[in-house]
């Protein structure tokens, strides 16, 4: 897997933990809620799969990063 495939996936899942966060914090949750969270915790899942091992890169201090990824 490279770097970048990793970052990409990582990006992936930092936006289906977001999504499932919010998904969640429905007041009144309906079926489609429900459906979200569970469509997102199946996804993520793979996402998992895929990223055993942990990931291998790192962010050296000198690297420029953009907002998003010290987000993540």
């Amino acid at each position: 897997m490279t770097e970048d495939l990793e970052r990409q996936l990582t990006r992936l899942y930092v936006a289906l933990a977001m999504t499932r966060n919010v998904a969640q914090r429905a007041k009144d949750p309906d079926e489609a809620s429900r459906s979200v969270v569970t469509l997102v915790d199946v996804a993520s899942g793979i996402v998992e799969e895929i990223l055993n091992p942990p990931l291998s890169y790192s962010i050296e201090p000198n690297t420029s990063t953009t907002e998003i990824e010290m987000v993540m």
